[in-house]
């Protein structure tokens, strides 16, 4: 008996002792392999400086927040660290995923204001962001020398190309998230703001001013002067084949038609987003991807300071150099790599001229409802766009709550 105690003793000792030596792990979730690239050689030497262990896993960063809630439903291994985007904050916060950033309460300074605030609710930040991209136009330097200022130069440039299979502008406006730039330079907006700058869910603007004009135009562009095959789901690929081949002059797009562009060896361009017909310009959303921490993760505090690592200028440059997300630290955009970089000085100057993307969880009720009313804009001969409008308003509201 003495002996079955020495050795249970032994055993519980040999026990102990494994967990007193085992090392805080963080589970980390990436985009994609380049963004697991960027990060690998800090990891390392984020792992021998706290004694930890890193493990990086790739997850596509528009669902990442949604398979974090799910893996915590279950209770199963969900990442400590993940990429959340700005405009699911409201989601993240209602299904309690996300813990609060208390860094951020001084580190919100390094950033551009407008992405901290992405990341805001209540005085209170959950994420510290990661990058910042909106919509630009590609033009190919073999077909124009220079970017048109206006839509209405590309209209013209078009009508000259009739019946040749070349366009001047293509763009997915069916899409609302392509739209939105053309609806808010007429005046039209989603969500109106409270005095105390928190969004009005109420107040749906997406009918508001002249965007009625703005769906109009949108209606003409895309019937007149792009291939009809632009408006169903083969335009995705239809607007880089012809940009790539020559037949497109321009496009409008966003940072991750890049790498595709440039591997496929076009002289392309960076310009902001044409003029509209009353001489305003388009204001297209701008979105963050900000680094979280998962409310669930049992190592929080090296959780945060693994994001401050990753967020550090160096580290935050490497990172767009894989990856052409460009980070919204004021540091890295004044930074010379950053400002002679054509691509880079291009997104930090529309979004200049940019809407955050709202953050609230009703954001998520307001696509549908647009991609319908724009879908029945380009496929009407003859539409009633204040009354399309007017019915994607009603069921963006009628969603509430449901």
């Amino acid at each position: 008996m003495k002996t079955l105690s020495k050795i249970a003793f032994c055993l519980s000792l040999c026990l102990l002792g494994n967990q007193a030596f085992a090392k805080d792990k963080l589970i980390v979730w990436e985009a994609d392999q380049n963004g697991i690239q960027a990060l690998t050689k800090v990891a390392k030497e984020f792992e021998n400086r706290y004694d930890c262990e890193i493990e990086l896993s790739q997850y596509d960063s528009v669902h990442q927040i949604e398979k974090v809630i799910e893996l915590n439903s279950k209770n199963e291994r969900s990442p400590d660290v993940f990429i959340m985007m700005s405009d699911k904050l409201g989601m993240a916060i209602h299904e309690n995923a996300v813990s609060p950033l208390e860094f951020m309460n001084e580190d919100h300074e390094q950033y551009l204001k407008a992405t901290a605030d992405a990341f805001k609710l209540d005085k209170t930040y959950y994420a510290s962001p990661r990058s910042v991209e909106t919509l630009v136009v590609y033009y190919n330097k073999d077909v124009v020398e220079y970017p048109f200022e206006t839509f209405n130069e590309y209209i013209d440039y078009s009508k000259k190309q009739a019946g040749t299979g070349k366009y001047g502008l293509l763009a997915k406006f069916d899409n609302f998230y392509f739209s939105y730039g053309i609806l808010s330079g007429f005046g039209a907006y989603i969500f109106g703001i409270n005095a105390d700058g928190s969004y009005n869910r109420d107040d749906v603007g997406l009918n508001f001013n002249n965007a009625s004009d703005g769906l109009s135009k949108i209606s003409d562009f895309a019937k007149n002067y792009m291939p009809k095959a632009m408006s169903t789901d083969e335009g995705w690929e239809l607007m880089d084949e012809l940009f790539i081949k020559g037949k497109a002059a321009a496009v409008i797009t966003g940072p991750w038609s890049l790498q595709k562009f440039a591997r496929a060896g076009v002289n392309y361009g960076i310009a902001p987003l044409p003029l509209l017909s009353n001489g305003k310009s388009p204001r297209p959303f701008f979105g963050c991807k900000g680094y979280a921490v998962n409310a669930k993760s049992e190592n929080k505090s090296l959780a945060m300071k693994f994001i401050q690592v990753i967020n550090e200028e160096k580290n935050a440059i490497k990172r767009y150099e894989a990856t052409a997300e460009l980070s919204p630290l004021k540091s890295v955009l004044s930074n010379p790599l950053i400002l002679n970089d054509d691509f880079a000085s291009g997104i930090a100057i529309q979004a200049e001229k940019a809407d955050p993307m709202p953050s609230i969880k009703e954001i998520g009720n307001v696509w549908q409802p647009m991609n319908d009313a724009l879908y029945q804009a380009i496929s009407s001969k003859h539409p009633d766009t204040k009354k399309l409008l007017d019915t994607a308003v009603e069921n963006i509201k009628a969603q509430y709550d449901k």
